[in-house]
């Protein structure tokens, strides 16, 4: 490889003169043996006077070779020494006429010229600036520059390992010579050098280097610190985004762990434990490349608790190391997988960060015993580094699919979140695999619903009331404001308006039409407000009745608003007392099997739920869970109604509330609609289900016109007469408990728009519960065989009609 350095601006000359001054001063200080022995190395060199010389022709020092390398032994270690990596160069070159053993091997020469190839600018730059500091420091008494660390890696290119060496550059043997007049600096063209040390331009003017020659050899020391600059390139690698998430960045690390181990075949997985506990297979994941999930997937393992990867998240931040996994005792799926892969050593390292387990490292070699206790040497820094990386991707994981579930879905109820969850990823490992990704479709097949209605019986009629009475009021005011100008300043104009305000009133009394309350309000606001300042001008009874008007309206919308205020604050207290204890009855539910619940307020509350396999990940389903959902279901409706009770009193407009449960036994499918953001049913077959739900809460008994539901009353409507004899065990039941009164209707419902055939049980819901304790679970109705099949606990029902 040719070097050049025309660029650097000072002569150099290769001379042995400062190392044989050493040596006579080393001579004079010594007596004995010692001082015998420099006198005979100093009596060679002056057989050979061409060594006093200044060398131009590194031939010189090949003929003298042993003799050279007596008098370097002052400086340099001579032979070989472990570790030593040194070098004795032409000032301020990478030229050497003497190397190490050690700096000769790894050819040190060779790969700092390479490393430096790309960078001769910024070197040449910094050798003259470092000249300049020796002359400033030798002749001004002016130190300029302190020692700055440089350091270069050395790569094997058969192995592809890499090591690092820090250099120190020593000029100690080597003297400046000024050629002519040293130039006198004044103070301030020193301060200004001092300011600028980085003005090159600045040094040539003040100090030409024409002037100054630099006449001996320097000494090249290379320190190896490839511990240090490996952690130092990992933690700089880890601090990037997304520094985990491709196997190619993963392959960097790698590489620099192979380095840090000296195992060129050794290959780096890494696992991501999700939420801090391997309880399941699903809970981990390849993060950028895998030894185990190689293919995306855990592989097939029914002891999976038992393996290797399982043990290891058990033992708090102690690896697991295995020389050699051929002679494993014990082998689970997973030991067998790495085996067929041709993997014989491995170590595992759990990875901790703030007491929560965030990963695995996985390190695996197809050499046994590469791997094994001395391996775990170099890891500490290393896994605390990787450890602190996984935490932090997991959280930009975690951050990036909530973006995804908020952005393509919505909001997600905690029991179906893992499908949504799965979603996100699938969504993820398409975008980075393709630059595209669609959300995919969200379905739950063969689900059971569950619905509920309670609703504020008379709502649109109350609301009516409400919105007339305040009307009235109003244009009341605005009559009698009208009526009193007339007296003391009549005007045909004005009574034409006080005119339509009776008319008004008159109308509305008789009947509250649509459209009447926007168009009385606008009437109001622009024919009579706008009167108001003039019309106060015509006496002071009219001043105070306008002042009066002005204070009965509402200040923020400017009307009237007492009852229909009273009514919709008496509807929010409904929806809140109806809505929180359902939320907290529905908590407890959870816990007796998750499934999914949705809640909406209107006038009242109606509620969606859906229980089956298909909802829930790592957990059986049995139809036990459907029965005691639905019981207690009828008893959250006689919570519902004693709540209601005790907040009536406190009501500005008192509101009863009616309630109705929709059976249904044939499950159906619901689909995630990703335009609307919620649940729906899935498939024409179950659109009637649907539609049942939003006709019942007007249905009526057939024959008599009577409303089905009924304040203090719960309608359960149903279409097949099995889930009758179900929920005539269930009333039979809170009967006994004194939840319900004992009388059941069984009633027959009129048609309505494309729903026919329904029937309803009704039954009346007792003014004081004597049982007020937690709802219990179906078990003190049904117990199950075994077989799908139920048998009655604590009262005894046939297959008979059991009212």
């Amino acid at each position: 490889m040719n070097y050049s350095d025309d660029t650097f601006p000072f002569k150099k000359v290769l001379s042995l003169e400062p190392l044989i001054k050493q040596w006579l001063e080393y001579g004079e200080s010594k007596e004995g043996f010692q001082k015998s022995l420099v006198d005979q190395i100093l009596g060679a060199v002056t057989q050979f006077p061409e060594l006093l010389k200044p060398i131009e022709d590194l031939s010189i020092i090949e003929e003298h070779r042993e003799l050279v390398d007596m008098l370097i032994s002052a400086v340099l270690p001579i032979g070989s020494v472990e570790g030593s990596y040194a070098a004795a160069i032409i000032p301020y070159t990478p030229i050497a006429f003497y190397t190490t053993p050690g700096f000769e091997k790894l050819n040190l020469i060779y790969h700092l010229i390479k490393y430096f190839e790309s960078r001769e600018d910024f070197m040449t730059a910094g050798k003259t600036l470092k000249a300049y500091s020796s002359i400033f420091s030798t002749f001004y008494d002016e130190q300029v520059f302190s020692k700055v660390p440089m350091f270069f890696p050395v790569k094997n290119d058969k192995t592809g390992l890499v090591r690092y060496f820090k250099i120190d550059f020593d000029i100690r043997l080597c003297n400046i010579v000024v050629n002519g007049e040293l130039p006198a600096l004044s103070e301030e063209e020193k301060e200004m050098l001092l300011n600028d040390r980085m003005n090159l331009d600045l040094w040539k003017s003040l100090l030409p280097p024409e002037l100054f020659e630099f006449h001996g050899f320097g000494v090249l020391n290379a320190i190896e610190v490839t511990e240090g600059q490996i952690i130092s390139h990992i933690q700089k690698d880890l601090l990037g985004k997304d520094a985990l998430n491709s196997a190619a960045k993963i392959d960097v690390l790698q590489a620099h762990i192979r380095s840090l181990m000296r195992l060129p075949s050794l290959e780096m997985g890494l696992i991501s434990v999700e939420r801090g506990e391997f309880d399941s297979i699903s809970s981990i994941q390849p993060l950028g490349k895998s030894l185990l999930l190689s293919r995306g997937v855990a592989p097939t393992c029914q002891m999976w608790s038992k393996s290797l990867y399982s043990d290891v998240t058990s033992e708090l931040e102690k690896p697991t190391i295995i020389p050699d996994l051929e002679r494993l005792e014990k082998k689970t799926g997973f030991e067998e997988y790495l085996l067929q892969q041709g993997y014989r050593s491995l170590l595992l390292a759990p990875l901790y960060s703030e007491d929560l387990l965030v990963g695995i490292l996985e390190l695996g070699s197809k050499n046994p015993h590469d791997l094994n206790v001395s391996s775990t040497v170099f890891l500490d820094e290393v896994t605390s580094l990787l450890a602190v990386a996984v935490h932090r991707e997991i959280g930009e994981k975690e951050d990036r699919i909530q973006a995804i579930i908020k952005q393509q879905y919505t909001s997600i109820h905690p029991t179906v979140e893992w499908r949504f969850r799965d979603a996100a990823k699938h969504y993820l490992k398409e975008l980075s695999e393709t630059g595209n990704a669609r959300a995919e479709s969200i379905v739950f097949q063969n689900v059971y619903p569950l619905y509920g209605l309670s609703d504020i019986r008379g709502s649109s009629s109350e609301r009516n009331a409400s919105i007339k009475a305040d009307l009235v009021e109003q244009l009341e005011l605005a009559k009698h404001i009208l009526t009193l100008c007339q007296r003391y300043r009549p005007l045909f104009a004005v009574e034409e308006i006080r005119f339509r305000t009776e008319k008004y009133i008159q109308d509305i009394r008789d009947e509250l039409r649509s459209g009447d309350e926007i168009t009385i309000l606008q009437f109001l606001k622009d024919e009579v407000s706008v009167l108001f300042e003039e019309l106060a001008t015509f006496g002071p009874e009219v001043k105070e009745a306008i002042d009066a008007y002005t204070q009965e309206l509402d200040g923020d919308i400017g009307v009237l608003y007492k009852r229909r205020k009273a009514y919709e604050e008496s509807v929010r207290m409904v929806n809140d007392t109806i809505g929180n204890y359902i939320e907290l009855q529905e908590k407890e539910a959870q816990t007796m099997y998750p499934h999914f619940f949705e809640m909406y307020k209107t006038d009242g509350v109606d509620y969606n739920i859906y229980v089956g396999k298909s909802l829930v990940k790592n957990r059986s389903y049995n139809d036990i869970y459907l029965h005691n959902l639905r019981l207690w279901q009828l008893r959250l409706m006689c919570g519902v109604h004693w709540e209601m009770q005790k907040q009536l009193p406190s009501m500005n407009v008192p509101l009863h509330t009616a309630s109705l449960i929709l059976v249904q036994n044939i499950p159906i499918s619901i689909r995630f609609r990703i335009d609307e953001k919620k649940f729906d049913v899935d498939g024409a077959y179950n659109i009637r289900y649907e539609i049942v739900k939003k006709r019942i809460d007007k249905a009526v008994v057939h024959g008599s016109g009577e409303r089905l539901t009924q304040p203090g009353k719960i309608a359960i409507v149903y279409s097949q007469q099995e889930e009758a004899l179900e929920y005539k065990r269930y009333i039979k039941y809170l009967q006994a408990t004194e939840f319900l009164e004992d009388e059941v209707e069984d009633l027959e419902l009129g048609d309505m728009q494309g729903v026919y055939g329904l029937k309803a049980l009704r039954v009346t819901v007792k003014e004081k519960a004597v049982r007020t304790d937690s709802f219990a679970t179906l078990d003190e109705v049904i117990m199950s065989n075994g077989d799908g099949t139920y048998e009655n606990v604590e009262i005894s029902v046939g297959s008979e009609d059991p009212s």
